[in-house]
């Protein structure tokens, strides 16, 4: 079973896998990939094929997973990811609508945000990390920029994170980065890709943790 809070499983991890278009099968079969490599969390994204059956199957998998939903757009997405298992749930922008069913559900929320102001309210409205989107345009210096009067806000930059630019985003002070298609895009199929993806990305992790320090 978890037992760390997930905040503290994707903080500790420094990576939030973003699944989103996937087949059930292969998001089951990756994720047991990336938790053998440390990886122990997978947000599943509710646009995907059967999202709350993948988010059940996937807690059913491995009780040691923290599993997300994404792209939760409405209380009612929230109150069915909650239904079908899912421990976390993050959504592309700031809805109050989306934090507060999270709230009455018992769930960590990584709302969505761009600008400062955005981010300040996200955080103070409850959401325990804010997804900054989209990031890779943005580049490390952004969130460094931020991260200057606003230390106290656990950032997660997503959208365009690459195997390039993922130790720059850490350390400049991000408490995660969120990784689609560089991650669990259409090569996930090929294991022995993955591994090495995740490896890579878990030591650039490392990096930039040792930079920021």
């Amino acid at each position: 079973m978890l037992t760390a809070s997930v905040i503290e499983v994707i903080r500790g991890c420094g990576i939030l896998p973003i699944s989103r278009g996937v087949e059930p099968a292969m998001v089951l079969r990756s994720a047991a990939v990336l938790a053998a490599e440390g990886i122990s969390v997978i947000e599943v994204t509710l646009d995907s094929p059967d999202p709350y059956d993948t988010i059940t199957a996937l807690r059913r998998q491995d009780g040691r997973l923290a599993v997300g939903a994404g792209t939760v757009r409405s209380g009612a997405m929230a109150g069915r990811a909650a239904d079908a298992g899912a421990q976390f749930l993050v959504s592309p922008g700031f809805q109050r609508e989306v934090l507060e069913a999270a709230a009455e559900r018992g769930l960590p929320m990584i709302a969505g945000a761009m600008t400062p102001t955005e981010i300040v309210q996200a955080h103070a409205q409850g959401s325990a990390m804010v997804k900054v989107f989209p990031a890779g345009p943005l580049g490390p210096d952004y969130i460094r920029l931020i991260l200057s009067p606003l230390k106290d806000i656990p950032l997660v930059p997503t959208g365009g994170i690459t195997d390039a630019n993922a130790a720059g985003f850490i350390a400049a002070g991000a408490a995660a980065v969120g990784i689609g298609s560089n991650l669990l895009g259409a090569r996930a199929s090929d294991r022995a890709w993955l591994q090495t993806q995740a490896r890579v990305f878990v030591r650039a992790v490392a990096e930039g943790r040792s930079r920021h320090a």
